[in-house]
């Protein structure tokens, strides 16, 4: 196993997300956002990512993007929103497949080897999609799984899982640095509680 600080620079142009629920008024309800209606939803989480992302940045969202019906056209929201946006796909993502040329791709799975993105860490991947899975590839070598979907507000799933929806972060995405301090120094929960530790990193 590498320590943290063997993964060090990591790419700042990276940055992962799920289950915004663009237009989703009852998702503030269920998730008790902190907002008051749709339309301080939507223009609050836009604001939050535009004050992480930049317009040259990768953000990897996993599923769940925006819902049809709603204050906000999903091509009007995606123009609103830095970065090239990939996304993987939901359970509520039948209207973004319909303006899947308003995003880099679309598609199901994605596995991501970071050394695309800075070569000391080619032997660094990260499985995405949206539902949290319990075995996924080359797991037992220290690559990370990230989901969203539980809304469970518990960021660290498993040994080297991760939710990264939005009701765990801020409402905001997250950073590669954020995603590797995660793992590196909280705890590990599975989704039923337990704890677990971190297996990606040792000092």
């Amino acid at each position: 196993m590498m320590s943290y600080s063997d993964v060090l620079p990591v790419p700042d142009n990276v940055f992962f997300v799920s289950d915004t629920h663009f237009n989703h008024p009852n998702v503030i309800r269920y998730c008790d956002r902190p907002f008051h209606d749709v339309n301080d939803m939507n223009r609050g989480m836009i604001s939050n990512w535009n004050q992480l992302v930049r317009p040259g940045d990768h953000v990897f969202h996993l599923g769940d993007f925006a819902m049809k019906s709603g204050p906000m056209p999903i091509p009007d929201i995606v123009d609103q929103l830095n970065g090239t946006i990939h996304l993987v796909t939901g359970n509520h993502d039948k209207v973004a497949w319909q303006h899947r040329d308003c995003f880099e791709w679309v598609k199901p799975y994605h596995d991501l080897n970071l050394g695309h993105y800075a070569n000391h860490l080619n032997q660094i991947n990260i499985v995405m999609m949206h539902y949290p899975i319990e075995v996924w590839d080359r797991r037992h070598y220290g690559s990370i799984h990230i989901h969203g979907h539980v809304h469970s507000g518990s960021k660290i799933t498993a040994q080297n899982r991760v939710d990264v929806g939005v009701d765990s972060w801020g409402y905001s995405p997250v950073s590669v640095e954020q995603l590797f301090r995660e793992i590196a120094g909280g705890d590990t929960h599975d989704l039923s509680g337990e704890k677990q530790p971190p297996v990606l990193f040792r000092d």
